[in-house]
């Protein structure tokens, strides 16, 4: 069992409630670390999300201020990461110093962020492919204002009905995956609407994907039914 001796650099704590947009698998991996060409540090990831790690090391990284880049293997496959250390502390294993860090990804190619993402949420069955959010879940994901942009989305393709401005109509998120394009991160829904069509006086249903960017909350209607 690792045991906290002094702290190096103690982790920020937010001042306002932190809404976190990835979650974080703890399930050890072996790693290295980089740390200078051709020299090789043995790792051992602790946890690691969609924005980043936590690793311990039997040395101290020298630069905290540099940037670092890692490599693992999860599920038999290897991927390479750059990060940033955001906060380290010291801790004893077995009664030797180890050196522990916080990292936030900086650099990752999207195959491989995917496959992690994958990997972090393959024992949530909240999240599996395909499975409906409750609101809950869905309010976890996104927004309201991202709900509510998405909503004027589906209304200019007319796969929802006009809607009062205070209430939004009953729309179905269900989870797909998280996914990575261009370096930009991003969680990808299946959207379940339905609309009146006028001239047959039926109600329709529409399934619509939808991506919304973990950054910032921008949203992508990738195709439709």
């Amino acid at each position: 069992m690792a045991k906290t001796t002094s702290a190096s650099t103690a982790p920020q704590q937010p001042s306002t409630p932190n809404r976190r947009k990835f979650f974080r698998r703890t399930k050890p991996f072996q790693g290295v670390y980089y740390a200078t060409p051709g020299e090789r540090v043995p790792l051992v990831g602790l946890d690691i999300s969609g924005g980043g790690l936590c690793v311990l090391l039997q040395q101290p990284v020298k630069d905290l201020s540099a940037e670092l880049m890692l490599g693992a293997i999860i599920q038999s496959k290897p991927f390479t990461v750059i990060g940033t250390v955001r906060w380290s502390d010291v801790v004893k294993v077995k009664g030797v110093d180890h050196y522990r860090y916080g990292l936030k990804l900086k650099s990752i190619a999207d195959d491989d962020w995917d496959r992690l993402m994958l990997w972090t949420v393959e024992n949530n069955s909240d999240f599996a492919e395909g499975s409906p959010l409750s609101a809950a879940q869905r309010d976890s994901l996104i927004t309201q204002q991202t709900q509510e942009n998405i909503a004027e989305a589906l209304l200019a393709k007319h796969r929802i009905d006009p809607y009062s401005e205070h209430r939004l109509p009953l729309i179905e998120y269900a989870f797909v995956k998280y996914t990575m394009r261009q370096g930009a991160p991003y969680v990808w829904l299946r959207v379940r609407s339905r609309c009146t069509d006028a001239t047959l006086q039926t109600v329709v249903d529409h399934m619509t994907n939808v991506l919304v960017s973990c950054d910032d909350g921008y949203t992508k209607l990738i195709d439709a039914d």
